[in-house]
């Protein structure tokens, strides 16, 4: 009886980084196994069968949900981005206001002027934002 108590505690640590394929499902809200399946398929997320149930891998998964924010603090605070991010997976939005605030969002915006009289006034544009410490202007 003890036995086979240690394996079902040892099977729960060995899958304790995995997450159910029905886990999956309810967090995409999707009523059928298959779609789920394609959703990690789609998103290169490995699913291994253990007998009849199907897990994923728990870091994996959460990735692909958080990708699209990663991403976006990427853009908009490249130089703390993972800061922002560590603080947001504790919850401890302290930190993410402190983090938010301590460096400057960078906003890229792209230009296609034509003409000199266009070009000289994008020039004193960013003239003016440098003197005044605002954003900056990426010309792609």
């Amino acid at each position: 009886m003890l036995d086979l108590i240690e394996k079902e505690r040892d099977v729960k640590n060995i899958l304790s980084d995995k997450i159910n394929i029905k886990d999956i499902m309810a967090t995409l809200h999707v009523a059928d196994v298959r779609a789920a399946m394609r959703w990690c398929k789609k998103k290169s997320i490995l699913v291994l069968k253990f007998g009849k149930e199907r897990y994923a891998n728990l870091i994996d998964f959460e990735l692909a949900i958080d990708r699209p924010f990663i991403e976006s603090l990427k853009v908009k605070h490249p130089e703390n981005w993972k800061e922002i991010y560590s603080a947001y997976k504790k919850n401890d939005y302290i930190a993410i206001t402190e983090q938010m605030f301590q460096s400057e969002p960078t906003i890229k915006t792209k230009f296609e002027v034509k003409g000199e009289v266009a070009n000289s006034f994008i020039k004193k544009i960013k003239q003016k934002l440098k003197e005044n410490g605002r954003s900056k202007i990426i010309k792609e």
